[in-house]
């Protein structure tokens, strides 16, 4: 993970907007996916 989204992450945290949070893990899990996938 990079530093840019870890900071955005705890802008978040910081909020208390864990639906938001929810969101961003949900778009970081589905990038993360589509790089396994073009490695194997």
């Amino acid at each position: 993970m990079s530093t840019k989204n870890a900071v955005l992450v705890e802008k978040m945290r910081n909020k208390g907007n864990k639906k938001s949070v929810k969101e961003l893990l949900k778009s970081v899990k589905s990038v993360i996916n589509k790089f396994e996938k073009e490695d194997s």
